[in-house]
């Protein structure tokens, strides 16, 4: 156990320590100048999403949940993945930490804001193989990552452009759409509708997400223009036949990039 708890302690802090030059291409905002260059290419746009997409959050960010509560709520039972499922999949919806905040004197979203803005919680965060195996798939297969888009705020973007930087994923802009973490799809809609208003391009844009809600609202209100593409992760596993209903593509991301080739075909 001091072993893991060593190694991830190492891990963190190589990430933190990451210089600024070795992070400016994710830190440069200019996806628009990203999609020219990949049409210039000839190859593909890809744009992805970060947690839970590409880097493994969930388990963190519970994990540090419960441990709030834990320290100063008596008695409190520790949430589990199937609580925030059953809940309907977003921890605000979960009851227990609504009513623990409430012995505290706080709203949820008070103590959700203070623990999900520090950067020291993110450092720990890294990609399961399957997800750095699924972005290399695609860059291998022609495809290119434009920018990756998240709901973390802006005291984020440093250390998610160091986590990215360090686990070797393509160099791309790292966009912060101001959303809800609760329901971030309708700002990442008004990203894709903002960027898609300063080209011609008409080729589509394939944007990973593992949040189903967000992948419905791109797929009925951009026509087409970006392509959805769900990734089944431990978070979504109980929306599969909501997926196939509205004919979203998923897959587990090993199989993303073959599925993708197979629609755009």
């Amino acid at each position: 156990m001091h072993i893991i708890e060593n190694y991830r302690e190492n891990r963190s802090s190589a990430i933190k320590k990451l210089p600024l030059n070795s992070i400016s291409e994710f830190l440069s905002k200019n996806v628009l100048g990203k999609l020219k260059e990949a049409k210039k290419q000839a190859r593909r746009p890809i744009i992805s999403d970060i947690d839970d997409a590409l880097l493994h959050a969930e388990p963190w960010l519970r994990a540090r949940l419960n441990a709030y509560f834990l320290n100063q709520v008596p008695n409190f039972k520790p949430v589990s993945l199937n609580d925030v499922l059953e809940a309907g999949g977003r921890y605000f919806q979960v009851q227990r930490l609504q009513d623990a905040a409430e012995i505290l004197g706080k709203k949820f979203s008070q103590i959700w804001k203070e623990l999900d803005s520090d950067p020291e919680i993110y450092s720990f965060m890294r990609p399961t193989q399957s997800r750095q195996q699924m972005v290399k798939d695609f860059t291998d297969n022609g495809f290119s990552v434009v920018g990756y888009l998240t709901a973390r705020p802006d005291s984020l973007m440093e250390i998610t452009a160091k986590s990215l930087a360090y686990f070797e994923f393509d160099e791309a802009p790292v966009i912060n759409t101001n959303g809800s973490s609760a329901d971030p799809s309708d700002a990442k809609v008004k990203f894709f509708e903002g960027l898609l208003s300063q080209t011609t391009i008409q080729d589509p844009i394939i944007f990973i997400d593992d949040h189903v809600n967000t992948a419905l609202a791109i797929q009925k209100r951009l026509e087409r223009r970006v392509i959805p593409v769900v990734p089944i992760v431990p978070r979504n596993e109980n929306m599969i036949e909501t997926l196939k209903k509205h004919d979203v593509l998923y897959g587990f991301p090993h199989e993303l990039c073959s599925l993708v080739l197979r629609r755009l075909s």
